[in-house]
């Protein structure tokens, strides 16, 4: 044991001369040779930190290769050290990046209700953007956004000036620029008696308007008093469904039908014939409506969508539990027959109006012109295709 030490130590200069005198870590444990001199001396072997590993085998493995007679068990132990070093700090770098990529793909709300991201400074650079970076960003985006808004508004506010231009040239020029003034509430017709209606016509045409705002009233009634008398069970769905239907359509078409149609003729003096024969055809039409309305004859499964006389019979006549109910009924039937009583006398009174000032104006001399000469143009027209056809014609 002794001589192999010995030997160990006069010839590779003992353990300690592997690790210093073979080149492994002799630059980074004395570098003018004062280890190897140490270890002659003691005769021991030299002992190195794992820093002086570290460094020696760092610096000796990129400037020369390991020495053949170092291949030992001590070579191979600095080895597996450096390679796990290595690997740690290989996967410290990992994890630092995957972090910060982490913080910085995750943004924060901050004031002003823009995204500011966190700064995250690392050893290797800086993932993502840094907060002053994105405040600059949303900066400009809100500068640009309030110059779009401006820029509209300044553009809307030159529509509107070009507009009123327009109007005062039109009304300098004599001409009247008439804005949708009906209904009050959400104008989208233009509708103004006193502007529009020669003077002996207004009257009647105030009557007739009066008349299209009761028969407005009396299809909503009557679409009412069908609902109450449907949620108590002592109506139908069908009659309810019919109701509704006939309130839609009755009130639009009360309207656009016979109200404009008589609008229109009694815009004018002069009594045309088209107009106020589409104002009486419709206008009778309406009539007879507020008579069905009125009677409401048991005609069919559903007749109870108006709550006319007939109906108001039927609820009085239920007995039992349901007797209550139908006397509620037949109270909501009679207002009903009131309203639709009052709203077809005003339709006939409108109507008699409105014929009067077509017949005084010269409307039915015009009608019996228009009449005979249709009456002539029809028979010429049949005598020369009796001609063609059958060589002759019948005698005058």
């Amino acid at each position: 044991m002794a001589s192999n030490s010995a030997g160990g130590g006069g010839n590779q200069f003992g353990w300690g001369g592997v690790l210093t005198g073979g080149g492994i870590l002799g630059d980074a444990q004395d570098s003018d040779g004062e280890g190897r001199a140490n270890s002659r001396d003691s005769g021991s072997p030299a002992v190195v930190t794992a820093t002086q590993v570290d460094a020696g085998v760092q610096t000796n493995t990129q400037a020369a290769p390991v020495p053949l007679w170092a291949t030992g068990a001590v070579a191979q132990d600095v080895r597996e050290a450096n390679q796990a070093e290595q690997q740690k700090k290989s996967q410290k770098q990992h994890a630092v990046k995957g972090a910060s990529k982490k913080v910085a793909s995750q943004p924060q709300i901050g004031t002003g209700g823009y995204n500011h991201l966190e700064e995250s400074s690392i050893s290797d650079g800086n993932y993502g953007r840094s907060t002053s970076d994105v405040t600059l960003i949303s900066d400009s985006v809100a500068d640009a956004k309030l110059k779009e808004v401006e820029r509209r508004e300044r553009a809307v506010a030159q529509r509107e000036r070009n507009v009123a231009d327009i109007e005062t040239q039109l009304e300098q020029g004599g001409v009247t620029v008439r804005r949708n003034n009906w209904p009050r509430c959400k104008p989208f017709l233009y509708h103004d008696i006193n502007a529009e209606i020669p003077t002996p016509n207004q009257a009647c045409c105030r009557a007739g308007y009066a008349c299209w705002i009761m028969s407005a009233t009396s299809y909503l009634y009557n679409f009412l008093a069908v609902t109450l008398m449907f949620f108590m069970g002592t109506g139908s769905l069908a009659c309810w469904f019919f109701a509704t239907l006939a309130t839609v359509i009755g009130v639009f078409f009360s309207w656009w039908a016979w109200y404009s149609a008589m609008y229109n003729a009694l815009k004018s003096e002069q009594t045309g014939v088209f107009s106020y024969g589409k104002y009486f055809i419709h206008k009778a039409i309406f009539v007879g409506w507020c008579i069905w309305v009125f009677i409401a004859p048991p005609i069919g499964s559903a007749s109870c969508f108006v709550a006319g006389f007939f109906v108001m019979i039927d609820q009085f006549s239920l007995k039992d539990e349901a007797k209550s109910k139908g006397t509620v009924g037949g109270i909501a039937c009679i207002i009903n027959i009131a309203l639709w009583g009052i709203t077809g006398f005003l339709a006939i009174f409108s109507l008699t109006w409105a014929f009067a000032i077509w017949k005084k104006g010269g409307g039915q001399r015009q009608l019996n012109q228009n009449v005979s000469m249709a009456t002539k143009t029809f028979q010429s027209s049949t005598n020369s295709a009796a001609v063609k056809l059958f060589g002759g014609k019948p005698p005058n």
